[in-house]
């Protein structure tokens, strides 16, 4: 079958349910919106063509301003209705036979002529004569080709590929440090009654007041001899284990800084 009989027998099987009776506006619907706002306008074929998330999805946006343009169009352009009428419910069908059908611009402009120049020979069902003159049929197909034929790819690419997503990831390398490393508050940094409260270190006479009690309250005299005997023994027995955790810890703290002079050089040099 040839392309333009092709588009001769989508035309009949469209027009046979395209009568005034079953468009996709009705004329009493295209009367109340002639004189209602351009936001109006919006609401009301937001409802009729099903684009509630339009402020989110790019493919409900560009539905609704295909629709909501073409209606504006016509209406500043002084059609009746009834032509207004008509013109919606063409764009409509022009936009499922690229969503639907995947028809050819070729042969959807072929379509919407045929389709425009046969409403200029039928008989209205309210008013005897023509639904178009030769200038308004030239209008609209005007219109048709600066809105939806000459963006055609885009309509075809919105309706048949999905959006691709792309994850961008940067790595970073963050240096924790370590409890042991970060350094005492400084006095001058707190409030005194908080220093005194929390940090402060106990007088004497509370350390030994506190050394009674849990003594039983009987706090033992030592002679200066006997606490310097115990203060050695204690030291002998913490410093090797004081001065290996020194070591292990300035280990730490040297690989640390290597990796990190390394990482400048490499960053250096690119």
């Amino acid at each position: 079958m040839a392309a333009s009989e092709t588009v001769e027998s989508e035309y009949d099987a469209a027009n046979e349910s395209d009568a005034g009776s079953s468009w996709i506006i009705s004329q009493d619907e295209t009367g109340s919106l002639l004189s209602s706002p351009v936001e109006r306008v919006q609401l009301q074929f937001e409802e009729l063509f099903g684009c509630k998330n339009h402020q989110t999805c790019p493919k409900e946006a560009a539905l609704l301003d295909y629709y909501v343009s073409g209606f504006w169009w016509a209406k500043e352009t002084n059609f009746t209705s009834e032509q207004i009428s008509f013109i919606v419910t063409l764009l409509h069908t022009l936009l499922g036979n690229v969503m639907e059908k995947q028809m050819s611009a070729a042969d959807n402009a072929a379509f919407a002529k045929t389709a425009i120049a046969a409403r200029q020979s039928l008989l209205s069902e309210t008013e005897p004569g023509p639904l178009f003159d030769v200038k308004q049929a030239a209008a609209i197909e005007d219109y048709f080709k600066c809105s939806l034929f000459q963006h055609y790819t885009m309509y075809e690419f919105l309706f048949h590929h999905g959006r691709e997503r792309q994850l961008h990831r940067h790595e970073r390398t963050v240096e924790v440090m370590g409890p042991a490393d970060l350094p005492a508050p400084l006095e001058e940094g707190m409030p005194a009654d908080v220093f005194l409260r929390f940090l402060a270190p106990a007088p004497a006479e509370q350390l030994v007041e506190q050394a009674a009690e849990r003594d039983g309250g009987v706090a033992e005299e030592y002679s200066l001899e006997e606490v310097k005997e115990a203060l050695e023994e204690a030291l002998g027995e913490m410093l090797p284990g004081v001065q290996a955790e020194f070591t292990a810890k300035l280990r730490i703290r040297e690989e640390a800084c290597l990796a990190r002079i390394e990482r400048l050089q490499s960053a250096s040099s690119k």
